[in-house]
């Protein structure tokens, strides 16, 4: 018996990388932001508010987005509104980086208390699972010729 041969030709032509892999950017940076209005939107809803600063540790975050929120503090005065102090204390910035292929966000806030209200892990946890699961909407962008 003789050897048989199977040959495989890949029938994609003229595949456009730079398109392909621009498109992949757009949409990891849409799915960026859209996973991270879920989490600013899961994570501070179970926050209490008092004075307002622990909600207003997410503003930066919020404000990326164009997503606003309610803070409206209850506290009496002195301390008052403290909304100022948790926006002063925290961070919130998105990276969308293509060459290193790394597309998130950092949330970090300085407020001593911040860890004692309602349980940190509890709200953070719940923003986190929010956005467990979800996946792009990836574009098809292959276009087969036979």
């Amino acid at each position: 018996m003789g050897r048989s041969t199977v040959r495989v030709i890949n029938p994609l032509k003229g595949i456009d990388l730079d398109k392909t892999i621009k498109e992949l950017d757009k949409v990891m940076k849409d799915f960026t932001l859209q996973t991270l209005t879920v989490f600013v939107t899961h994570s501070t809803d179970p926050i209490p508010v008092w004075s307002g600063a622990s909600r207003a540790s997410f503003k930066k975050l919020a404000a990326i987005v164009r997503t606003r929120i309610d803070i409206q503090p209850v506290a009496p005065f002195p301390p008052g509104s403290r909304i100022g102090l948790g926006e002063a204390t925290s961070t919130g910035t998105v990276f969308t980086d293509s060459n290193a292929g790394e597309y998130g966000w950092e949330w970090s806030s300085d407020l001593d208390y911040i860890e004692d209200v309602d349980n940190r892990v509890q709200f953070v946890d719940a923003g986190i699972r929010s956005v467990e699961g979800r996946k792009p909407n990836l574009p098809k962008t292959v276009e087969l010729e036979y």
